[in-house]
């Protein structure tokens, strides 16, 4: 807008130019020299004015392909943002699974572990039981070695089925 302005005015000015020109008469002479000065700033104006229009609109070129620019990297960012957030989200659920594993596998650690001390239990009472079983039996064969009368054998016949029956080893 402003070159055209400008330009309508250089056109003015060479118009007045040509008028005085035509006009034989020396004093606009001087007039025709001053506006010819004048007309050469003008240009070089228009020519400053259009070297920096030219500028601007590189610059803005190059500020249109910069924001393009971001706008990919802007792009480019969310999608991995919302990649490593799928990860992200991923790697909570494995986590989660995990501690639900590892409480299960505490728990049954822990019943098997009450499992093995009551059958350690049972096993040292079995244990006590046969020692038991073992040294009556060894104090009843002392006994039968002896001449016994009847009636003692009897008697020994009934303490070895009681015992038998006592110390027998649970299922």
């Amino acid at each position: 807008m402003f070159e055209k302005s400008m330009e309508e005015h250089v056109k003015n000015l060479q118009n007045r130019m040509d008028q005085f020109e035509a006009d034989p008469l020396r004093e606009h002479q001087t007039a025709i020299q001053t506006l010819q000065q004048k007309i050469r700033e003008l240009q070089e104006e228009i020519s400053i004015k259009r070297s920096r229009y030219a500028e601007a609109a590189e610059t803005v070129r190059k500020m249109d392909r910069r924001v393009k620019e971001m706008q990919f990297k802007v792009e480019e960012d969310r999608k991995n943002h919302q990649r490593i957030q799928g990860m992200v989200d991923q790697l909570r659920q494995s986590i989660r699974m995990v501690r639900i594993q590892s409480q299960e596998a505490d728990e049954i650690a822990a019943l098997n572990f009450a499992m093995f001390v009551k059958a350690q239990q049972r096993l040292e009472d079995v244990e006590e039981r046969c020692n038991m079983a073992e040294n009556e039996i060894a104090r009843l064969n002392a006994m039968n070695s002896a001449p016994i009368s009847r009636p003692a054998k009897d008697k020994n016949r009934i303490l070895f089925y009681f015992f038998q029956n006592r110390f027998q080893i649970p299922n």
